[in-house]
């Protein structure tokens, strides 16, 4: 993901076999929540991550416990299914560009006002009515916690032990 180049397919795709068995080339794969493909940039994983995000949200507006649905319960389902996929993308967030986190903060805040019924509202007006941190400020919230408790590990050490080796070799 870092490279400087993307990876091309030779063309034709050479046959590789395994036994009996085809070797199937494909353009992208998933590896720890992740979707990786030969096309650079975040662009894929932001996508991938929007329609699961617009999926569970869906299922969540869709709960009704004997034919109702009360507000507290589907921001607690809210909480429990669909902000779990946003803190996935929390660590690569400094990473992308401004258009980008713009339109993942605007799209937290419409998927909670959906789940709120209060779409008619402005994102700024609806996260100071009901009290609710920006994207941002999540990140920056989970990224100082996991700092704090890194710095009381050993691995804190080893980072740093490895970093300043980068930095002079």
């Amino acid at each position: 993901m870092f490279s400087a180049r993307a990876v091309s397919y030779p063309n034709p795709l050479p046959q590789v076999h395994c036994g009996d068995h085809k070797v199937e080339w494909i353009t992208s794969f998933k590896y720890l929540m992740y979707w990786l493909s030969t096309k650079l940039g975040w662009g894929n994983i932001i996508n991938k991550s929007k329609l699961i995000v617009r999926q569970q949200t869906a299922l969540v507006n869709s709960f009704r416990i004997g034919g109702t649905s009360f507000t507290h319960l589907r921001r607690i389902l809210f909480s429990t299914f669909v902000l779990p996929h946003f803190t996935w993308l929390f660590w690569i967030f400094p990473l992308f560009d401004e258009s980008q986190r713009t339109s993942l903060n605007h799209l937290y805040f419409t998927l909670l006002k959906r789940a709120c019924r209060c779409q008619c509202w402005e994102d700024l007006i609806f996260s100071s009515i009901y009290i609710e941190k920006h994207l941002d400020d999540h990140c920056y919230a989970y990224r100082e916690k996991y700092l704090k408790a890194l710095d009381k590990s050993k691995d804190d050490y080893l980072l740093w032990e490895q970093s300043e080796l980068n930095e002079y070799t």
